[in-house]
């Protein structure tokens, strides 16, 4: 008897991806010119995290495709949509799991696609002590339950195939490297729970956060119980609310894509990981094979 029929993972229907400009955006007299006329806005960091725009967000945000400022963007694709931040402070030092809550619902708040509608600063307020609170009793079982999901990736080739070309695009799916399939779909998995478990929550991708749903309905109900009210906290108040987050600001072009792509995330000990566009599968292949 099967034990799982009742945790079907999420299976990435097998759709075609943007590729964003490889290099690395930095400011510009571009966005000088942008930044003007916009006043000089500017962007604050608060001792709780939180960022606060001086004038407005729009300097700082981009297409997640492209790298354009979004005014520019000139991508044929559903507008108001894989929108991220660029060239905002750096996450305080040493911040907290709710010092990087507080920074993401800040952006969530201040985001220019349909994610602004969630109102995330209510949802820190009333679900995040339950959420710390289930953090810290089960982070441990999270990072093992990512490493056994990653194990069973070459059990079904289909699955895998469809989740390596949300990881890769045609390169990384039409390789038919199950090896470097799992790498890279394994190294997206356990950045995005140890950065869910820190809470830096706007580095963590469209992709990652499906990956950790998936460990979850994947995960064998004998060892993590059903009826843990912990892990039911987390599933159900943390990653459905950033699945559904990510949802409303990312199309099927946005599966690689987080709202901050180019810093790396906070994660709260001594490795470092690269961030979203730095282990990007597709731009470094696209870098490496010269793509337009």
């Amino acid at each position: 008897t099967n034990n799982k029929t009742n945790r079907t993972p999420f299976c990435l229907a097998p759709f075609t991806h943007g590729t964003k400009d490889p290099q690395h955006w930095k400011p510009s007299f571009l966005h000088s010119i942008i930044m003007e006329a916009f006043g000089q806005q500017s962007v604050q960091l608060c001792p709780t995290g939180e960022l606060i725009f001086s004038g407005g967000p729009q300097p700082f945000i981009f297409c997640g495709s492209c790298d354009s400022h979004f005014m520019l963007c000139e991508c044929d694709l559903q507008k108001g949509k894989n929108y991220v931040w660029k060239g905002l402070p750096n996450q305080l030092p040493n911040a907290t799991i709710l010092q990087n809550l507080q920074r993401w619902a800040s952006l969530v708040r201040s985001s220019g696609s349909d994610m602004k509608l969630f109102d995330a600063q209510s949802w820190l307020n009333n679900e995040g002590p339950d959420v710390l609170a289930a953090f810290a009793v089960k982070s441990q079982d999270l990072i093992q339950m990512m490493e056994d999901y990653i194990k069973q990736l070459p059990n079904d080739i289909a699955v895998l195939s469809a989740i390596a070309r949300a990881a890769g695009g045609d390169p990384l799916e039409q390789s038919n490297n199950v090896g470097e399939q799992v790498n890279v779909i394994g190294q997206e998995g356990r950045v995005a729970v140890q950065t869910f478990l820190q809470g830096d929550w706007s580095c963590v991708t469209r992709l990652g956060i499906v990956l950790i749903q998936n460990a979850f309905q994947n995960s064998d109900p004998n060892v993590y119980r059903l009826n843990d009210p912990n892990l039911s906290i987390i599933f159900q108040k943390a990653v459905a609310c950033l699945l559904q987050v990510l949802e409303m600001g990312m199309n099927d072009y946005g599966w690689r894509l987080a709202m901050e792509c180019d810093r790396k995330p906070q994660i709260g000990h001594k490795k470092a990981y690269k961030s979203a566009t730095d282990r990007d599968y597709l731009l470094q292949w696209c870098a490496k094979n010269a793509c337009s």
